[in-house]
Formats: C-alpha cells, sequence, structure tokens
C-alpha cells in the first residue's frame, strides 16, 4: 500500500469543504446535460422490455433508490427485479452466489470495499470506458489496479459520532456530551429514570463504527496511514497498540454498565431507529448516513450528533469514510447491454437527484444536487472539516482483510460484551486471523 493511496482521502475532504458551499448550485441543470453522456449509450432496444437482476442491501433501498428504479421502468421499459437482502446476511451470499455463477447482473456494495472481498478481475466487469466515468468528479476511490470496476453514488460518504435525541437531552437538562465523562454521566441520568442510553443493533455493521471511527481517531492524524501500511506489511500488530484496545474497552464499558439495551443480540437497527425517533432511547453510536435514515424514515424527529472526545484521543478528531454506496456488474451478466445503460442513465441529474433528493449528500457526479445538508452535518462540517480536524476511518484504510470483517472481527464486536471478553483479548484473537489470511494471500511480510 502507496502513501499516495492515503493522501486521496485528504484531497477527497477537502472537496467535501467546497461541495458544502457549492450545494445547491446545480439546481438549474436543464434536462439537455441529463442527456450528455459523454460517449455511446450501450445498445439496448428502448422499445423492448428487459428485465435486469439485482441484489441490494436492506438498509440501502431507500425512497431515493426506489423512485430511481420506477423511473427506470415507466421510461425505459426497463425492469429492474432486485432481491432486498438482510445487511448480516449480504456477504456470505454475495460470495456464494459469485462462486457458484448465480450472481444476479447489478450488485451493490461499498466501494473500494469490494476489491477488498472479491477477485474484480475475474467477478466484475471493467467499467473503464463507460461514458459516465468522465463525469466523475474525482474517480481515485473507484480505482483498482488502474481500472474502473464499480459506480459510486457518493463522493464522501461522511462522518461518525454520536447521534443523540434533542428533546430527550433538553427534557432531562443534559448537555451535548464534549467528553468521555460527560457522555457517562448523561447515561447516569437516562438510565436513572428509565431511558435507555445507548442503543445497538444486531447488524453488527453499526457497533463497529465505534471501533472503525475510534482506532483512528486513537492513533491520531500522523500515525494512522503509517499504522495502515505497517500492519499490512507485518511491520507492526494491532497487539502492539493499547489504545485501540482501550477503544474497544469504552465500547464495552457502556454494556458492562447497564446503558445498553438488553436485547442488542436480537434487535434490529430498524428498531433502534424507531425508538430513538421516540426518544424511547437516547443515543447511537453511528455515522451520518444513520442520522439521514432516521430523518428520512421519521421526518419529526428532533436528533442531532456530536463527536465527544474519547480518553484514549490526543487530538480533537472526526472520523471520515471516503467511500461509497456503489454498484458493480457481474461480468458474466446475462444482459449486459441493459445493466450497463442503468449505470450510464443513473449516473445523470434526472436521476441522481432523485437518490440525494430524500437523502442528502455529496454526489460522485458533476451537475448533480445533492440535496440540502442537515443541520448536524453542517455542524461537523464546520467545526472540523473546515479546520482539518480530520482522520480517515480504519476500515478503509486496511481494504486487503476486508474479508475478516463481517465474518470475523465484528462478530468479535458483537460477542464481547456478553463473554467478557476485553479489548486486548480481542485483538489478540483477531490479529492472529489477520496474520492467517494474509498468509494465504501469500502478502509481502507475511
Amino acid at each position: 500500500m502507496k502513501k499516495s493511496r492515503f493522501k486521496v482521502l485528504s484531497i477527497i475532504v477537502v472537496v467535501f469543504m467546497l461541495a458544502t458551499t457549492l450545494m445547491g448550485c446545480s439546481k438549474d441543470t436543464t434536462d439537455s446535460n441529463d442527456n450528455q453522456s459523454g460517449g455511446n449509450t450501450p445498445n439496448v432496444d428502448n422499445n423492448k422490455p428487459v428485465t435486469v437482476t439485482a441484489m441490494i442491501m436492506q438498509s440501502r433501498y431507500t425512497e431515493g433508490l426506489k423512485n430511481m428504479i420506477q423511473k427506470l421502468k415507466d421510461e425505459e421499459n426497463i425492469t429492474l427485479e432486485a432481491q432486498i437482502i438482510p445487511d448480516d446476511q449480504y456477504d456470505n451470499l454475495m460470495t456464494l452466489k459469485l462462486a457458484t455463477g448465480e450472481a444476479p447482473d447489478i450488485i451493490d456494495y461499498n466501494v473500494p470495499a469490494i476489491y477488498g472481498v472479491v477477485d474484480a478481475e475475474k467477478n466484475l466487469e471493467d467499467l473503464s470506458n463507460e461514458p459516465w466515468v468522465a463525469k466523475l468528479k474525482n474517480d481515485s476511490n473507484v480505482r483498482f489496479n488502474d481500472k474502473i470496476y464499480a459506480f459510486p453514488f457518493s463522493e464522501l460518504t461522511g462522518f461518525q459520532g454520536i447521534i443523540y435525541n434533542t428533546e430527550v437531552f433538553e427534557k432531562n437538562n443534559i448537555e451535548v456530551p464534549k467528553t468521555w465523562d460527560d457522555v457517562l454521566a448523561a447515561c447516569e441520568i437516562l438510565k436513572e429514570k428509565g431511558i435507555t442510553p445507548f442503543f445497538s443493533p444486531k447488524d453488527s455493521w453499526v457497533p463497529q463504527i465505534w471501533m472503525t471511527a475510534g482506532y483512528s481517531k486513537a492513533l491520531g492524524q500522523d500515525k494512522v496511514e503509517e499504522f495502515a501500511e505497517q500492519l499490512l506489511t507485518n511491520q507492526t500488530k494491532f497487539t502492539d497498540h493499547p489504545e485501540l484496545a482501550q477503544v474497544i474497552d469504552t465500547y464495552i464499558e457502556v454494556f458492562d454498565k447497564g446503558y445498553v439495551n438488553e436485547d442488542y443480540l436480537s434487535a434490529s437497527l430498524d428498531k433502534g431507529l424507531d425508538q430513538l425517533a421516540k426518544g424511547e432511547v437516547a443515543m447511537l453510536y453511528g455515522s451520518n448516513g444513520v442520522a439521514n435514515s432516521i430523518v428520512e424514515a421519521f421526518p419529526d424527529a428532533k436528533i442531532n450528533m456530536c463527536n465527544p472526545k474519547m480518553p484514549y484521543q490526543t487530538e480533537d478528531l472526526v472520523s471520515v469514510a471516503a467511500y461509497s454506496v456503489g454498484l458493480v456488474i457481474n461480468k458474466n451478466a446475462k444482459e449486459m447491454d441493459a445493466a450497463k445503460k442503468i449505470l450510464e442513465l443513473w449516473s445523470t441529474p434526472a436521476y441522481e437527484n432523485l437518490y440525494f433528493e430524500t437523502k442528502p449528500g455529496f454526489p460522485a457526479f458533476k451537475d448533480v444536487d445533492g440535496g440540502e445538508l442537515y443541520a448536524f452535518m453542517l455542524d461537523i462540517q464546520r467545526d472540523y472539516i473546515e479546520t482539518g480536524k480530520t482522520v480517515p476511518e480504519m476500515n478503509q484504510l486496511l481494504t486487503p482483510i476486508q474479508p475478516l470483517y463481517r465474518s470475523t472481527l465484528w462478530v468479535y464486536y458483537l460477542d464481547a460484551p456478553g463473554k467478557g471478553m476485553n479489548g486486548a483479548e480481542l485483538l489478540e484473537k483477531f490479529q492472529a486471523d489477520v496474520e492467517k489470511l494474509m498468509k494465504e494471500k501469500q502478502a509481502p511480510g507475511f
């Protein structure tokens, strides 16, 4: 892994800052822009109905995406037959379908994380020469071995922190936490009043946000990139850094003190979002994407986000995610031309604007209206991103070990509170998994 890979993240954060000042300027885009492809549209007979198959994670099947799918059917006679799969089952099913030749035409996944999970050259269609590539604001995050195999929706996904119900805080005279001690004090007040302080779901990708953000903030701006490079070349180990174990220990602490819902191993994220919106729980450690989902489902919900400085931090930083929800095309797609046409159409403002209409963000494509940012996004943007107080989340820096996330590491995080495992023990266990995987890959240094 090269230093230049990580420098890209800083560039993208700068673009994030520019995007917030330009947001909304694209609303005057004309219909002629919607049809500019920059190249030839795949050869599909517009008069002939065609059905393209897809698999999509349940949490990403948003109203905006549904509207895009409906527009395809109404205007192009293209039906996107999507299998909606629970997030915690998605990885296993995707890899199984690819291995058995049963994968659909289009597959939903995070980009560039997909490159660490599947063999792109073997399984995915090369999209480097598609017309929409020229319309990307920045293509560095979708490239793999100098080729593009993925279609991104966003240039920058956002950031992580504590999502909280502002009405619950106000009614209980709780100030927005600025430190970990403030968080614990708020939890104690809430617990005494019969309100569950934190919600944690069975969906393993949610609780892991605490760690992927925490690891990077614990290491700091100057050390996080070096750590990632050295870990992937066997020059350092997770277990060499006690501050990483401390991140896990703070996560476990809220469970040990009874500040988390008792059904965390069985409760769904949807249940948690509903309870948080209604004020039945007060907080959830997540991302602005999760917060967006609450606002989308519950427009009247009073929520905000905060980023308290944790005991393992020496710098006051926010963790940012320079990846995107994206789509790839199965190399053996039955409806290849139609699948490519969908991506070309979806790169235009006519479709992309629908995607961001109910879920504001930072579009990957030029001339797209990302929507009006929510107040909680503007606060973090002002206090951290504009001032350069950011660090890339750990997950995206360790793409080669991505296959271990859902199957191993994130399971350890779910199990740790109930099994009495501390941070040091968890990382020792995971370090062995990392070394085994990297030896199997014959990675340099292993």
